[in-house]
């Protein structure tokens, strides 16, 4: 029972920042208004401060009522409710801003802002009462989340009929990042993207944030709970997760100096994914696997099966490679070299592949793994 409760406040925290973050851009638009007309048409402060509150008020309730409230209540019915909300608060801070700017000589922008923050306060505890408290999390979207249950992974329809493994969960994520440094143990890759800043500190933070980035939105393949194997797969038409996925998993946790190594790589990678891997195909993003024999082999059945299923779809699959070994590798899965760069400047060869789906897809039992 404690643990709901602490998901229950942790959802809960999440929405209020998200509030948060919606209500200052919708202040960011609030104030952008309100100065342009306070400074160029001579209206007095109630009028400029009218406009650019309905504005802000229509961004910030489209905005909170899809993402924050994840609502799929009646729009009309909730904007009537929004209006009754604003039908009390308008005339208030209208009238009595208006007061202390006019009559009471206290400086426009202070008071404006401090409307603004009242703002905040009130219309959360309103709306999540009021407004979408018997909605809440009805939405499309929060059914997309619901749907992956306990785990990080989203369960894809039919999935079941060709993978019978692991779906990993967030709970895994130490076996995840021992089996990352098991398997990508003197990858070259790190020592070229991280430059001096590599470290196991900065390699652990950075595998973290990659299974973090497509929560709720991903397939989270692994073996088992022990993770002797294990790939993330992102589907067709999802180009990379949120700041604040980025930063739940640990990206404020990067030395400041690696930032614009990694905006740089990522300009590189989406550059090169526009340009080879269409809206309608699979990203194979992390696959990595222990290094014995017999992870190599779970690994293989882990590969085949999800091949087998994206075949079945009629869908192709895009990743990202490093070394000649895991290029001749995925070439005995269909894929095809499409293009050979570099990391950053760097000599560290950069491989970009595709696979085109394939009918009725028959693997190879005999896969070389390489060393």
């Amino acid at each position: 029972m404690s643990g709901e409760k602490a998901n229950n406040r942790k959802a809960e925290l999440i929405r209020f920042i998200k509030f948060v973050l919606f209500s200052a851009s919708a202040g960011l638009i609030q104030i952008g208004a309100f100065t342009l007309l306070f400074e160029n048409t001579g209206w007095p402060y109630w009028a400029c401060y009218l406009i650019a509150l309905i504005l802000s008020v229509l961004w910030n309730f489209t905005l909170n009522r899809e993402f924050t409230f994840r609502s799929a209540n009646n729009v009309p019915v909730a904007m009537a409710k929004v209006a009754a909300f604003y039908a009390v608060f308008t005339p208030i801070t209208t009238f009595g801003g208006n007061y202390l700017t006019e009559t009471a000589g206290w400086n426009a922008y202070v008071v404006a802002a401090g409307t603004m923050a009242l703002n905040l306060i009130t219309e959360f505890i309103y709306d999540r009462i009021f407004v979408f408290g018997s909605s809440l999390d009805t939405n499309t979207w929060a059914q997309k989340h619901a749907e992956r249950g306990e785990g990080l992974s989203v369960k894809f329809e039919g999935l079941e009929n060709y993978y019978h493994g692991y779906f990993l969960h967030e709970e895994d994520m130490d076996a995840i990042l021992d089996c990352h440094a098991d398997g990508y143990k003197d990858y070259p890759m790190y020592e070229a993207l991280f430059g001096w800043y590599n470290s196991n500190m900065v390699r652990r933070v950075f595998w973290r944030i990659l299974m973090g980035n497509s929560e709720g939105v991903g397939i989270y393949l692994a073996d088992s709970p022990e993770v002797n194997c294990m790939s993330l797969w992102e589907p067709p038409y999802f180009r990379g997760g949120s700041i604040m996925s980025y930063a739940r998993y640990g990206g404020l946790k990067l030395p400041k100096g690696m930032y614009g190594r990694l905006l740089s790589f990522q300009r590189y990678t989406l550059k090169l994914r526009d340009k080879y891997g269409p809206d309608s195909c699979w990203y194979l993003l992390d696959p990595v696997w222990r290094r014995d024999d017999h992870s190599k082999a779970l690994a293989h059945e882990m590969l085949t099966s999800m091949f087998a299923y994206i075949d079945s779809r009629g869908e192709g699959t895009y990743l990202e490679t490093h070394t000649q070994e895991n290029l001749e590798l995925f070439k005995q899965y269909g894929f095809e070299l499409k293009e050979e760069g570099r990391v950053l400047k760097t000599d560290q060869p950069h491989y970009v592949m595709y696979r085109n789906p394939r009918p009725a897809y028959a693997p190879s039992t005999d896969v070389d793994f390489g060393g």
